[in-house]
């Protein structure tokens, strides 16, 4: 194991035995290390890179490994045969975590939605969102769910869509919406039957028909009020940019993303999946005696998974970012394509008071910047997506 996070650890390992294994614990395959021999012994050469690891298995009295006496050709790139091409594979994201609360007929606007769902829960008698971080005895919390008909309260969530934006698109989002009503500039929508978004839970609203350029309003009512009506976050996803303003964040007309951050192109809480593509032509006799392999250059995501026509080959996810293709590559016209997913931290968060990476407790939702609605660009979002266009490269093999 190399325990570098920045530097290549590489060196030679002599071993008793006639050959040696790779195993692979991500495949669970294995295959003949290349070696050296020395009377009764084998070395294997490794270049670990930065967090990597090799797992070898020499057998006891096992098939012996094939000899190289000597390294293959080097590696160089193998042109493509059309330009890179890039699609999103699910519609844009806007998290809308800024509402107007209604209770008691008194508005209060612009509360961060975690302040906004303390006050609820506050206002009808508990000290804090019993779901946060409580500790329920057998049926105390869920006891105490009586509340009054005219009990409840009303959140609306602003958002701002400019010209051309195709509005036959979007849709809602909203958390559990069987114990809220909706609607959408003063217009009651349903949620579509059967359809959900990350979660069962997640309703999916038609409300395409119902927006506007310029504001407009998707406000959600619990009433009564009920212990299970936790005010959440709402999205909106659709064909469009979110382009980052003095408060929050403006819905735009959609343009085609290209290389570089998903963050820096209007798909701030964008997750994935998003597909580079490009077409590549071996031509007969090509194949024969000779490697292909695809390397990804500057990326940030959880994962890459790497396709050849309609065949997946695996996922990159650590370093070297390479992977081979074998025999993907005949004689032929083919698809590559590099399918990049990131995270739901951008959709869901946290988004605000600085959030450590890999964290995502209760803790972390709590803070909220001061005086209202954040700036977009004071959203803590990751940089998802191919910085550098990725490489597939040959050598000739032995």
């Amino acid at each position: 194991a190399n325990t570098d996070s920045e530097k290549s650890a590489a060196g030679v390992m002599t071993l008793e035995g006639k050959g040696a294994e790779a195993w692979d614990p991500f495949t669970g395959k294995a295959h003949p290390l290349r070696v050296g021999r020395s009377g009764n012994d084998i070395r294997v050469a490794y270049d670990l890179p930065p967090a990597g690891s090799l797992l070898v298995c020499v057998p006891d009295g096992g098939t012996e490994a094939p000899f190289f006496g000597g390294p293959s050709g080097e590696w160089e790139v193998y042109p493509a045969s059309g330009p890179l091409r890039v699609a999103a594979w699910e519609p844009n994201v806007l998290t809308l975590d800024f509402c107007d609360l209604t209770m008691d007929g008194r508005t209060e606007r612009d509360l961060y939605f975690y302040e906004a769902q303390l006050r609820t829960f506050r206002r009808h008698g508990l000290d804090r969102n019993p779901w946060d971080s409580a500790v329920q005895f057998k049926t105390n919390i869920l006891d105490r769910d009586v509340f009054p008909a005219d009990s409840g309260f009303e959140a609306t969530f602003r958002f701002t869509i400019g010209r051309a934006v195709n509005l036959k698109t979007l849709e809602a989002v909203v958390e559990r919406p069987s114990l809220f009503r909706v609607a959408v500039n003063g217009r009651a929508v349903e949620p579509q039957p059967g359809r959900f978004w990350l979660d069962k839970a997640f309703g999916v609203y038609a409300v395409g028909a119902h927006l506007r350029e310029g504001e407009n309003r998707l406000t959600v009512t619990a009433r009564p009020f009920t212990i299970h009506a936790e005010l959440e976050p709402v999205y909106l996803r659709g064909v469009f940019r979110a382009v980052a303003g003095d408060r929050g964040f403006r819905i735009e007309a959609a343009r085609p993303i290209v290389l570089g951050a998903w963050s820096d192109q209007g798909w701030p809480f964008c997750a994935g999946p998003v597909a580079y593509t490009k077409m590549y032509r071996v031509p007969k006799g090509a194949p024969g005696g000779r490697d292909f392999a695809l390397r990804l250059g500057r990326w940030r995501g959880a994962l890459g998974e790497v396709r050849v026509d309609d065949r997946s080959l695996g996922v990159i996810l650590s370093p070297p970012y390479e992977i081979g293709l074998g025999r993907a590559m005949s004689a032929g016209r083919h698809r590559v394509r590099v399918v990049v997913y990131g995270t739901l931290k951008n959709p869901l968060g946290p988004h605000h008071g600085n959030p450590p990476l890999g964290a995502a407790w209760p803790g972390n939702f709590r803070k909220a910047p001061p005086g209202g609605r954040a700036p977009g660009a004071a959203y803590d979002v990751r940089p998802y997506g191919l910085l550098d266009d990725f490489e597939v490269v040959t050598r000739r093999s032995r």
